[in-house]
């Protein structure tokens, strides 16, 4: 059974260009996708922002979600958020969401 999941992220930009996923890797998106796959036996995983950011630009609590179907429980993925990004890029809250809204639609 697939689980939505809500991420809260915060940031500094200075080393990214913006949120979303382009043809150069380094973006905020691309990177929390790839780092998430690793909860996916490496398969894919895209996260949807409630919004996005231009270059260079920092967040303090920049909403998401992404669908993953495991076999994980939610204590052993909430742990897994602490080792998931680099120092500049960290989820500081990792919670299932009990009903599977779309962030971009609502970010409550």
């Amino acid at each position: 059974m697939s689980n939505r999941y809500k991420i809260v992220i915060q940031y500094d930009g200075s080393n990214f260009l913006g949120f979303q996923s382009q043809k150069d890797p380094n973006t905020i998106q691309s990177n929390i996708d790839k780092s998430l796959s690793f909860l996916n036996n490496n398969k894919e995983i895209k996260i949807v922002g409630a919004s996005r950011t231009d270059s260079g630009v920092h967040a303090l609590g920049q909403v998401a979600h992404f669908d993953l179907n495991t076999n994980l429980d939610d204590k052993s993925i909430k742990r897994y958020k602490l080792y998931l990004l680099k120092m500049f890029l960290k989820i500081f809250i990792l919670d299932i969401m009990q009903i599977k809204k779309n962030i971009f639609i609502s970010a409550l």
